[in-house]
């Protein structure tokens, strides 16, 4: 074999080697970012069921963690909570033994509204303190418009029949409230210490108004 030809025998084997090289580092490379694809896919399939995993927990910590502060504020009955009835939202009040019993300090200027629970009636009423701090309890109704159950909306120091439009003063509920007319049924009640005690009988003979 001559000079010539063993030179460009050998160049070939050469361009040879280098194909299968080259050939075999792209299947490498393939299968390399083949794998890494796959890699990141499935990280990504885990994150998301992790974080909806979580973020379902979480949502249902928060859920549960407002309805047991929701059910601790009605079984508390705390004034906060109280002051803030409105005839739109009363608060459910149960009595306690013979008696109902309502925070002092949950009594303001501004109008609370309950439904006290009586016997087999759910009975409506209010309590509100008049300019010179005197409490004031009421049935939300009145003799002659009970019937429409409609109640008090309060007008600064006066409360307002939804029915027939006319308005009482608020400091002269307890006085008035047993003439009758349009004027809030008052409710007889007591001050001891710092709680404001109704009877339960009292407010059970409302329901008839209702």
């Amino acid at each position: 074999m001559s000079a010539g030809n063993q030179s460009e025998t050998t160049a070939t084997a050469r361009e040879r080697k280098r194909t299968r090289f080259d050939e075999s580092a792209a299947r490498s490379n393939r299968k390399r970012s083949t794998l890494l694809v796959a890699g990141v896919a499935a990280a990504i399939v885990v994150a998301s069921a992790f974080f909806l995993l979580s973020g379902g927990d979480a949502k249902t910590s928060v859920e549960r963690s407002a309805g047991s502060r929701a059910a601790s504020a009605t079984s508390t009955a705390s004034p906060g909570a109280l002051a803030g009835a409105s005839a739109a939202s009363p608060a459910a009040l149960s009595p306690e033994g013979d008696v109902f019993r309502i925070p002092a300090a949950s009594i303001t200027t501004e109008a609370t509204f309950f439904k006290g629970s009586a016997g087999t009636a759910t009975v409506p009423f209010f309590a509100v303190r008049d300019a010179s701090g005197r409490i004031h309890v009421a049935l939300d109704a009145c003799q002659v418009c009970a019937r429409a159950k409609k109640g008090y909306a309060q007008q600064g120091d006066h409360m307002q029949c939804r029915n027939c439009g006319m308005t009482f003063a608020v400091a002269q509920i307890t006085e008035m409230g047993g003439k009758g007319g349009c004027h809030p049924i008052s409710l007889p009640s007591t001050t001891s210490g710092d709680t404001v005690v109704v009877r339960a009988a009292d407010v059970a003979a409302g329901a008839k108004w209702f």
